[in-house]
């Protein structure tokens, strides 16, 4: 999470942590005009395949959005996705579990950062503008089979990081689904995602006023009944149905779950108080 003024509210017997860089409870909030990157689906392919002559190619056209999916005959592990939102990479030599039966060794944090920025640079390259969001360490276990149970075989240390980046905050809001992440393992890459808008003009001319976390959390409990919530954090987001693909807005994204595992659990549209329909519902 990005760090910023932190504070609790409750509702009953619900006590929600809220995260957000305003200390009054109704501050005025621009929207963002935004650019995606343009890649030709054939050329991203190239950067990831060492054999592209032998990789297949399927597109579904009836879909509302171009998505090509890539696969090689020559490296089956490999397996890569294009839509126009961007692009998502695995290599299952090093997804979870690849440690079974190796002696992997930890690494550092930084390690991991420097990989990481090698391995963008040859695909695709950083942004000029852009915020290291979070450094994730994982411990990637494995089972095996002792007699009539299983045990787990876990490393004492992390051997696989998530690294994000996203562009600078804007006004102290950071990002949400706007992003680089990368998978990094000692031995290599598992996994590379990139949905990265740039922030073109900071449109304070349509500033708005924004809803209040409490009035968030009474949308919340309307909008997505039977859902729980237990941190509410500011961000920018730009997938809502309906809004252009180039304006992204400020978001009352609720999580739950365990400290280091949280998941969304909803998003209530910080100038509307309205929650987004195709999640949760």
């Amino acid at each position: 999470m990005q760090k910023g003024q932190k504070r609790f509210i409750k509702r009953g017997n619900l006590t929600v942590e809220v995260v957000t860089p305003f200390v009054e409870p109704n501050p005025v909030v621009p929207p963002l005009e935004v650019a995606e990157e343009k890649f030709e689906p054939d050329e991203v392919m190239k950067w990831f395949f060492d054999h592209p002559e032998q990789v297949r190619r399927s597109e579904a056209p009836s879909l509302p959005e171009r998505i090509v999916d890539y696969y090689s005959y020559k490296e089956p592990w490999k397996h890569l996705t294009v839509t126009p939102r961007g692009f998502w990479f695995w290599d299952d030599r090093y997804t979870v579990g690849y440690s079974k039966g190796k002696d992997v060794r930890s690494f550092s944090q930084e390690e991991a950062v420097s990989m990481a920025k090698k391995f963008i640079a040859a695909h695709g390259g950083l942004p000029a503008e852009h915020h290291l969001q979070e450094v994730r360490p994982i411990v990637d276990s494995h089972y095996e089979p002792d007699s009539s149970r299983y045990k787990s075989k876990l490393p004492r240390e992390p051997n696989r990081y998530a690294i994000t980046f996203t562009p600078p905050a804007v006004k102290g809001i950071p990002f949400y689904q706007n992003e680089i992440t990368i998978d990094v393992t000692p031995d290599g890459v598992a996994g590379y995602t990139r949905t990265w808008r740039q922030v073109r003009n900071v449109r304070e001319d349509k500033a708005r006023p924004i809803i209040s976390p409490e009035e968030a959390l009474t949308a919340f409990l309307r909008e997505y009944k039977g859902l729980a919530g237990d941190r509410f954090t500011l961000v920018y987001y730009g997938e809502r149905p309906g809004l252009s693909q180039l304006e992204m807005r400020p978001i009352w994204l609720v999580w739950a779950g365990p400290e280091g595992n949280k998941s969304v659990q909803g998003k209530i549209d910080a100038y509307t108080g309205q929650g987004y329909p195709h999640l949760g519902r």
